[in-house]
């Protein structure tokens, strides 16, 4: 398809997914050693709710929620032809870890991740026009 005009949305989903894989894998870098994490954060059956904005060429979803039994996974996320950048929190019981995306490189967050995950929204929140 080919869009005459510039597409705006702003949208409040609420989601239903088989896994939690696919937000998974955009944050955990695919490889063997992470292949016990990406097992780990990725759960059957999630539900959760996200804001979704199309905008300037860029999807954001923001105000991320996935969760399910001990699962919980935050994050938000933009992502454009020409980069990607989010932050995003994950805990499994009492274990957590926030992770930082910027383009192709990741930068895990262990020592207060739900701190610096709520630091990280809020600044996300902040830049958004």
């Amino acid at each position: 398809m080919i869009w005459k005009q510039p597409l705006d949305l702003d949208a409040e989903i609420r989601l239903r997914l088989r896994d939690s894989g696919l937000l998974v894998h955009l944050f955990v870098e695919q490889s063997k050693e992470q292949q016990w994490l990406n097992k780990l954060l990725t759960i059957r059956d999630v539900r959760g709710r996200s804001e979704v904005r199309l905008r300037d060429k860029a999807i954001v979803l923001s105000n991320t929620r996935l969760d399910r039994e001990k699962l919980l996974v935050l994050a938000n996320l933009r992502l454009s032809k020409e980069k990607m950048l989010g932050g995003l929190y994950a805990s499994y019981g009492i274990f957590g870890v926030g992770i930082e995306l910027k383009d192709e490189e990741r930068s895990w967050k262990i020592l207060n991740p739900r701190k610096w995950y709520d630091a990280y929204s809020e600044a996300f929140s902040a830049d958004r026009p």
